[in-house]
């Protein structure tokens, strides 16, 4: 992969246009946006902040990007470096008190606020200011333009240049290896003819005779105009159960995200008493050392689908679920629409391809610093989910956590808070004895309670 003088527009990457598509049809558009706000405590000088702001979104295209309409077919277009504006809005006049609820509510009023792909810009900046050393940097992104990976990048290079503007140094970030422009390019060339077809097939024979969807402990049928409205359960993993957890990983040599999907996949398994699990996972995508500093949408949407019939201990489960992992791995790049043609030919649905999700993350040991700065992500939840369900395992400093999300439409709270309860018991299990087989578990719900839903 080299860099190219190709100028103007270029197609939409693959992962580009699967969360561009949904947006024109009109699905669940606001699942697409990433709202970031960063507190900053500390004194801060705006100036150099925006200047930050604006040499970061002239280093990486994307964050300049926008998706017209050329001819029928939708495009990349880059619009040229400008000066980045960055709107203040002060918050001291406000009764102390107020302050943080009155932000919140602003925070989520910019989260909902539309993004216009066709004309951009994808990327909005605001600054609350709630006291004279207290501030709020919001950064709201469409999922078009931005991965979890890219995150981390413009986190760490924000701060690089705000030390370089605050010292009236040169900036300290060396040349990009490539542009999101060559790479979308290398992919379109690259992902055609043999290549393609390989992944294809690979995917047709993983995928076929999927099962039906899994008899989770629905509380209510599926309505036919879904809301998506988001619930979720927190839970805190004892010390003692997240350093067996831990300790585990290291005996079995894989990696946390490996351990917690397979007991995720055996919970599920006794829960449904469906030995053919099927549960969705977002992939970093980047193969190559020259795409880890890039700023884009390079994440793919994989299925990892693992057979758990014959009664197999948790240690086998685990063996199955990395192989499994470490196929579909392998076959990520296949275009997402090519995978959903598999699946769902001719339908427009927003929804994941399987109805249940896993995430796995690694908290930050603590605030970080910026050039006297210290900065930390806000959590603002925009109470949305496509997922019937969804596991999210953060390993942090203090231990595991562990949230179940759920659509609230479908599910009670009592019957996730049940979930949360015995998805803790069966990890207990298995990491005392990783050799139980699966039919030696505890049953995770009363099975009466699970109810098929088309």
């Amino acid at each position: 992969m080299t860099p190219l003088t190709v100028s103007g527009n270029v197609p939409l990457s693959y992962a580009q246009a699967a969360y561009w598509s949904p947006e024109r049809m009109g699905a669940e558009s606001i699942y697409n946006r990433v709202l970031t706000p960063l507190r900053m405590q500390g004194p801060l000088d705006v100036e150099a902040l925006r200047r930050a702001l604006e040499a970061l979104v002239h280093r990486h295209e994307p964050l300049r990007t926008s998706f017209p309409v050329v001819d029928g077919e939708s495009v990349q277009h880059v619009a040229p470096p400008a000066p980045w504006e960055l709107p203040v809005e002060d918050l001291r006049p406000l009764p102390e008190e107020t302050r943080e609820s009155e932000l919140l509510l602003r925070l989520n009023d910019a989260g909902w606020r539309a993004f216009d792909l066709e004309q951009g810009p994808l990327l909005r900046t605001r600054l609350y200011r709630l006291a004279d050393d207290h501030h709020v940097l919001m950064l709201a992104i469409h999922h078009a333009i931005t991965d979890q990976v890219s995150g981390g990048v413009m986190m760490n290079e924000l701060s690089a240049l705000y030390r370089a503007f605050l010292e009236n140094a040169p900036p300290p970030l060396p040349e990009l290896p490539l542009r999101y422009r060559d790479y979308t390019l290398w992919q379109r060339e690259w992902m055609q003819g043999e290549v393609l077809e390989h992944h294809r097939t690979w995917w047709s024979r993983r995928l076929a005779q999927l099962p039906p969807p899994p008899p989770l402990p629905y509380n209510r049928p599926r309505p036919e105009a879904g809301s998506f409205h988001k619930g979720s359960h927190t839970f805190t993993l004892s010390s003692a159960l997240s350093d067996g957890f831990r300790k585990q990983v290291r005996r079995e040599g894989v990696t946390p995200f490996l351990l917690g999907l397979a007991v995720f996949k055996t919970f599920l398994a006794r829960l449904t008493r469906q030995e053919d699990t099927v549960v969705g996972i977002v992939h970093a995508n980047r193969p190559r050392p020259e795409l880890e500093p890039l700023v884009g949408m390079f994440a793919s949407y994989l299925l990892l689908r693992t057979d758990l019939s014959g009664n197999p201990p948790f240690r086998e489960v685990l063996r199955r679920v990395r192989t499994s992992y470490l196929e579909s791995s392998a076959h990520q790049d296949l275009p997402h629409a090519e995978l959903v043609g598999l699946l769902r030919p001719g339908q427009v649905d927003p929804r994941p391809l399987s109805p249940i999700g896993f995430v796995f993350q690694t908290a930050a040991s603590g605030p970080s610093t910026m050039a006297g700065l210290e900065v930390r992500p806000m959590q603002v939840d925009l109470d949305l989910l496509l997922n019937d369900l969804q596991l999210l395992l953060t390993d942090g400093p203090e231990g595991l956590t562990g949230r179940l999300e759920y659509r609230t439409e479908l599910f009670d709270p009592a019957t996730i808070a049940a979930m949360a309860e015995a998805l803790q018991a069966l990890l207990t299990q298995v990491v005392e004895d990783p050799d139980r087989t699966l039919d030696t578990l505890s049953p995770p719900l009363a099975q009466s309670k699970s109810k098929e839903v088309a």
